[in-house]
């Protein structure tokens, strides 16, 4: 059983969990008050960044007058926060009129920082005098870069001439001239980008995704993104790591029959597919790549935490086994894939010239201390390693980067306070930073480790962030047995873009952030009459324990309150309204099951037989889901059989409304409105 540590507000111990990560690591006490404002003078007007990576992160650390000056984007509060990062004490902090998601420190010593909410990116110079001193604002702005849907990450060329943006909602790649912030192209994405970097020479672009593998970009001439697959190699020798009973136990309960797997140690051992006693009668289908937020390079290449999940695949009717009767995604192909278990951490190898996964890197692990939920990534050039945020576990992972699979090479491991999301190393240091307990950490190489916390008063917690806290809970048995916590299939509240196996047949994941007011009954076949109901049934499927009426009730309360994807500006506002009237339209019948609710189709709450039964559906009627957000959803229906909405509005007529009699300029015009939704 991991052990579990408290971090006390203003009083903080740090614990290093392997010898092998930091010698000689002392506790540190030290209480949390930002110096008043005295008078000094600074010398200095620019602020340089410490790091090389050129990639932004929402904690990164700048050098100014021989301090070194953490920023953390403080995206609860809507602020900038400024920390002294060699005494550990806030110094300053300012609102920037939007909720921060990332920064850049350019090689110029300007901020740049993503309002993700107000689809921008705000420029500023910051002020040593005024973040070191109190001596006028921190912050003073320079331009504002206004961009796609939801602006997330950001990278700069090795030029210096051009910074690179993603947007999540709006999955657009653009870039923008550093001398006059004005946009010079935009390229397409795949859904839900979240990080990005720069190749050396400044070719390429590689950019991971919450949803799907990674993809890279021609910079040079613009050109489109192509997708990058890091499925693993079939048929070859897989390393098993049993680092703790329960790991032994499941791969034993597997029946791998492996001599060195039982017992407590950490014990390695191989299997090859070809020689198991049974051989599977069909190849599992290769699994897929999830929760990319974060990427980085290092000597030519692209490290991408990342994790890969078997969805599973509904069997032929007759052959219906028990263990693909109860939860979801579970694949009985090979005894490997039921030990490894549906999701598993990855840390992937991309040579970033030939664009190739190196084939080493593509090694799947059994191991129970995953990395489910990896948000952030940074380089340590002097150890040649690779650090990771683990959001769920609330630890810092560290691997060699220069190994050919990282994954199987593991330096270091650190607790943290909760909700680590940003990373940044500095000076024989790493700057942690943890969202849900808002604690900025130092973690001394060879001195100390230190947590500072970001309040100056300490605040009793909210059902909301509780509730948030157990919604990105991995490894937590009330939810799941597996380690999947909720946002393993929902991350940011949204869906993963997967269709899973499931007792009722295959069931694509719903979007939940600003879908579940007003929309009863719930769950496909509509079984639920409210979330809590839907909720209890889902994690049961997860064989998790329960959460108790105090735990559910703090869930119920993030679920209905987290933040929803910004609206993107509407680029044709003509062809929306046509599209409305379409949908509203007697002929086409959309809105007859497409409730309108101030404006907004919720559904009717009644269940439908579209003609849309699969294999291994145990319901013909399903239940009409709101098509808030639905544009960024896809793929659609309850199995994922249409691509694009697109498809779904040509190939459904006359069972799910009515399409037929619509000329290509009004099937546009109808998609545009949905895609605004």
């Amino acid at each position: 059983m991991r052990p579990f540590f408290r971090i006390v507000r203003g009083l903080v111990v740090g614990v290093c969990l392997l010898p092998c990560a930091t010698a000689g690591v002392l506790a540190v006490e030290r209480k949390v008050k930002a110096p008043p404002p005295k008078p000094c003078s600074i010398e200095a007007t620019e602020l340089s960044p410490t790091s090389t990576e050129r990639k932004s992160a929402n904690v990164i650390v700048g050098r100014a007058e021989g301090k070194h000056i953490a920023f953390v984007a403080d995206t609860d509060e809507q602020e900038i926060v400024a920390f002294d990062a060699d005494e550990g004490r806030v110094l300053a902090r300012e609102a920037i009129g939007g909720s921060p998601s990332h920064m850049l420190l350019d090689s110029d010593g300007l901020l740049y920082v993503t309002a993700r909410d107000l689809n921008v990116v705000r420029v500023f110079e910051p002020s040593p005098a005024g973040v070191l001193c109190g001596n006028g604002p921190m912050l003073r702005p320079v331009a504002e870069m206004k961009t796609g849907a939801e602006p997330v990450a950001l990278a700069e060329t090795p030029d210096r001439a051009s910074i690179v943006v993603v947007t999540g909602w709006g999955h657009s790649l653009e870039a923008f001239s550093k001398k006059s912030h004005e946009r010079t192209f935009a390229i397409d994405l795949p859904r839900e980008p979240r990080a990005v970097v720069v190749d050396d020479k400044g070719r390429r672009a590689f950019v991971s995704h919450a949803t799907g593998a990674p993809t890279v970009v021609d910079l040079i001439g613009a050109r489109g993104a192509r997708r990058i697959e890091l499925a693993p190699r079939e048929g070859s020798s897989r390393e098993i790591i049993a680092n703790s009973q329960r790991t032994a136990a499941m791969v034993e309960a597997s029946d791998f029959g492996l001599l060195g797997l039982i017992g407590t140690g950490a014990t390695m051992g191989t299997v090859d597919d070809e020689h198991e006693t049974k051989k599977p009668k069909k190849t599992p289908p290769p699994r897929s790549a999830t929760q990319g937020f974060a990427l980085a390079s290092f000597e030519g290449r692209v490290l991408l935490p990342e994790v890969l999940v078997q969805p599973g695949e509904m069997p032929e009717p007759t052959k219906l086994e028990a263990p693909q009767l109860t939860g979801y995604g579970i694949s009985a192909a090979t005894r490997f894939e039921i030990a490894l278990g549906p999701a598993t951490a990855h840390v992937a190898v991309v040579e970033a010239n030939s664009e190739t996964v190196l084939s080493e890197s593509t090694r799947l692990i059994v191991d129970d201390r995953r990395c489910l939920l990896p948000r952030a990534a940074a380089i340590d050039p002097t150890r040649h390693t690779l650090l990771v945020a683990c959001l769920g576990t609330n630890e810092v992972d560290e691997f060699d980067a220069r190994a050919e699979s990282p994954t199987t090479k593991l330096r270091g491991r650190w607790i943290v306070p909760s909700g680590p999301t940003g990373l940044a190393v500095f000076d024989e240091r790493i700057a942690v930073w943890s969202a849900f307990d808002r604690v900025l950490t130092i973690i001394g190489r060879d001195t100390n480790l230190v947590h500072t916390s970001m309040e100056a008063k300490p605040r009793a917690p909210t059902p909301f962030e509780v509730g948030r806290k157990i919604f990105h809970a991995s490894g937590n048995p009330a939810i799941s047995s597996d380690g999947r916590a909720c946002a393993s299939c929902h991350p940011d509240g949204r869906d993963d873009g997967l269709t899973w196996t499931s007792p009722d047949g295959p069931r694509q994941t719903p979007m939940l952030a600003g879908r579940l007011a007003d929309t009863a009954p719930f769950g496909w076949t509509g079984a639920s009459a409210t979330v809590r109901e839907h909720l209890q049934q889902t994690l049961k499927r997860l064989d998790g324990r329960g959460l108790n009426d105090r735990a559910t009730y703090a869930l119920l309360t993030y679920l209905s309150k987290m933040k929803t994807p910004p609206r993107a500006p509407k680029s044709d506002d003509a062809k929306v309204a046509r599209g409305r009237a379409i949908f509203d339209s007697y002929e086409t019948g959309c809105s007859g099951c497409h409730t309108l609710k101030d404006g907004k189709p919720i559904g009717d709450g009644d269940v439908h037989d579209v003609g849309s039964m699969a294999r291994g559906d145990s319901a013909k009627e399903l239940a009409t889901p709101s098509l808030e957000f639905v544009g960024g959803t896809g793929p659609y229906f309850h199995d994922g059989r249409y691509a694009t909405l697109g498809d779904l509005l040509r190939k459904t007529d006359g069972k799910m409304g009515s399409t037929s009699h619509l000329s290509p300029a009004d099937l546009e015009a109808l998609t545009s409105y949905l895609e605004s939704l």
